[in-house]
């Protein structure tokens, strides 16, 4: 009983405070503007709001006075309840921050459940522009962002009686009821809900009011003349990029042809599906010969692997499966490495030997993510390329040649930097054409890098023997994804090696399922 009691009293306690925080609110019943149009563009102005607070206690009530399109706002006086106010920070104070915008803070007594009058004298300097058929006054009397109700609201801008309206004021954004007559145009908006906007145009008679722009459409003005100045003389040249540009793009392409000259043949590409494989060639090579650049990856690791392990020299076998992980494998040491290639014993040492060289007889797959970054398995890799190389399927001078083209697409990235530098530093000078020589750069490394990798490393009968493979491929192929039917029950486990080291495994090992 007594438990529940003290909820039900905190529970109180939060509606209540809940209430009173509900209970506490302002809204301004008036506000109203007055602003009187000076000789030369200058404007008094007044601002009298009746604010009521409800609830409360309020410590203090604030206004921001944006500075932008005027020559600044000064003379500012601020007043409660008919009395200026002092400048401070204290209560029966103001606090003026200058800057844009400029922020007045009238400071006052702890005030609740009463309406007080807060009041705002100040110049705004060069409030009139110059336009091309009038002296515009196109201003924001309200605040910009406000998060309370105005009850009323009437702006009255007061100007001298001989001054003539070049046309009709208006109302630019949000509502008001427009009342014009000589010297005086008043808009009165009524009631506003939290920022809505008032934006209100008076245009006068061009020359009525202002003989030069103010000082801010001047700076203005002036910014606008430099840029399209600047702009013209960036434009002057532009030529010198264009060229530029064009001369990167010719004398690439005519290198890059100059060097790829002495390698380039024509491939005769076979056609058709081959059911067997033409030849004798383990998969792991089988797969490296595919490859333009005839770089080994764990494909054809896998290809060995699964060789090996049809071979009778190693065992895969599947370990269950544990809540917190997938499947894996173990791969044990059947039989000891006797009569293999360098390649298979060498991949059976990269298996199972730890990194002091000690043979162990079984490693679980998952413990092998991380031997393709390791330097064993550079050792092994390179290992593939002499054996190639021994056969005469690998060109060294082609694969160096290769090599020597893409890295010299090195060079053309190197100068977009300096292109984007001399950009930041010259851009006045320059605009943005340099973009031009920058983008010629990087098409040239593109260019450089492609041509590069389309010279295959392969040795002549390297490419032979790859195109007497490429119908072998094809069929696995199109086995996996079944477009072709297998010739027999027996493929699965023969061609797997194959369809490994040709990356086909997963295609290949679903096609079975």
């Amino acid at each position: 009983m007594r438990r529940a009691f003290l909820l039900l009293l905190v529970v109180g306690l939060f509606l209540s405070l809940g209430a009173r925080q509900v209970e506490k609110s302002y809204s301004a019943e008036r506000f109203d503007v007055a602003a009187e149009v000076l000789e030369g563009g200058s404007m008094q102005v007044r601002e009298d709001v009746l604010f009521n607070f409800q609830g409360g206690p309020f410590t203090f009530v604030f206004r921001d006075l944006p500075t932008t399109y005027t020559d600044g706002i000064v003379d500012i006086v601020a007043s409660v309840d008919g009395r200026v106010l002092p400048e401070g920070d204290g209560p029966g104070q103001v606090e003026i921050e200058r800057g844009n915008p400029i922020r007045v803070t009238w400071h006052m007594e702890p005030t609740s459940n009463r309406a007080r009058e807060f009041g705002l004298d100040y110049t705004m300097l060069g409030a009139i522009r110059q336009e091309q058929n009038a002296d515009l006054l196109w201003w924001w009397p309200l605040p910009d962002e406000y998060d309370y109700a105005i009850g009323s609201s009437q702006v009255a801008v007061t100007y001298p009686p001989e001054w003539s309206l070049a046309s009709q004021p208006s109302v630019a954004q949000g509502q008001a009821t427009i009342t014009a007559e000589p010297g005086q145009v008043i808009f009165d908006s009524g009631a506003k809900q939290a920022n809505e906007p008032l934006l209100i145009s008076i245009p006068f008679q061009a020359g009525s009011v202002l003989t030069t722009p103010p000082a801010w459409q001047a700076q203005q003005q002036a910014e606008t003349k430099r840029q399209a100045l600047q702009k013209a003389q960036q434009d002057d040249l532009a030529w010198i990029w264009i060229a530029l540009g064009g001369l990167v793009l010719v004398s690439g392409t005519v290198l890059l042809f100059r060097a790829r000259a002495p390698y380039r043949r024509k491939e005769d590409k076979s056609k058709g599906l081959a059911y067997e494989p033409p030849g004798d060639l383990p998969p792991a090579i089988a797969g490296v010969l595919r490859s333009e650049s005839a770089s080994v990856t764990w494909e054809q690791a896998q290809g060995a692997l699964f060789d090996l392990a049809g071979r009778g020299y190693l065992a895969i076998e599947q370990l269950p499966k544990r809540r917190w992980s997938g499947h894996d494998f173990l791969i044990k040491l059947q039989a000891e490495p006797e009569g293999l290639r360098p390649h298979e014993s060498g991949l059976i040492d990269l298996l199972l030997d730890d990194k002091d060289g000690r043979r162990q007889g079984s490693v679980k797959m998952s413990k092998l993510t991380n031997i393709i970054s390791s330097k064993r398995w550079k050792v092994w890799s390179e290992g593939i390329e002499d054996e190639l190389a021994a056969g005469g399927l690998l060109s060294t001078t082609r694969k160096a040649a290769r090599g020597k083209i893409m890295t010299r697409a090195l060079l053309p990235m190197a100068l977009i930097l300096v292109v984007a530098l001399v950009m930041v530093l010259f851009h006045s000078t320059f605009g943005w054409w340099p973009l031009i020589l920058a983008g010629a750069l990087l098409v040239m490394t593109i260019m450089w890098i492609i041509g590069g990798s389309s010279i295959s490393a392969l040795s002549d009968d390297g490419v032979k023997k790859a195109a007497e493979w490429e119908p072998f491929y094809r069929y696995l192929k199109q086995v996996g994804r079944g477009k072709s039917a297998p010739a027999n029950e027996d493929e699965f486990e023969t061609y797997l090696p194959y369809a490994a080291a040709y990356g086909q495994l997963q295609s290949w090992a679903k096609r079975f399922e």
